[in-house]
């Protein structure tokens, strides 16, 4: 019996503290009203775009869930292309929806030429023209690449192209 301090701590809630007084042969009770500490936060990102939010992946293209109130960093990751950031403090319970801002491409140049000349380049599947082929602005990473021509047989190979560099076939 006495006076007591309890404090409850439930993850994403305020702390509840509150004294109570306990008598000797009653029961007491507490009836705690948890505060929520947590936002709903819906976020949209571009198609492909990975979603993380403090460091944590989270999905592709679109995630809803609920954060911690506080400072908060938001991530788009993409092959081939350099992050987008986002940071908000998240202060309110009030829900929000966030459209994350787009990766930025890195290009790479690939010239691609063949013997005999006018085969078609694949690249990814999609024929792009006949050789001598120059793509200026190619995502970097590594590509499969598909020449063909009536008569002869396919050649497929895989090219890296890195950041302003130029990869050749």
């Amino acid at each position: 019996s006495g006076q007591h301090k309890v404090r409850l701590v439930k993850p994403m809630y305020e702390p509840f503290v509150q004294e109570i007084t306990v008598y000797d042969g009653r029961t007491s009770t507490l009836s705690p009203k948890l505060v929520p500490a947590f936002v709903r936060v819906s976020l949209r990102a571009v198609p492909g775009g990975e979603i993380w939010v403090n460091g944590e992946y989270k999905g592709t293209e679109k995630w809803s869930g609920d954060l911690s109130k506080g400072a908060c960093r938001f991530e788009v990751r993409k092959p081939g292309h350099r992050a987008a950031y986002l940071s908000r403090d998240l202060d309110s319970t009030s829900p929000m929806t966030l459209n994350l801002p787009e990766p930025e491409p890195i290009y790479g140049k690939l010239i691609v030429n063949s013997t005999p000349a006018m085969a078609i380049v694949e690249i990814a599947g999609m024929a792009l023209q006949e050789t001598p082929v120059i793509v200026s602005k190619m995502l970097i990473g590594s590509h499969e690449v598909r020449i063909r021509k009536s008569g002869y047989q396919d050649y497929v190979t895989t090219v890296t192209v890195s950041e302003g560099k130029t990869a050749e076939i």
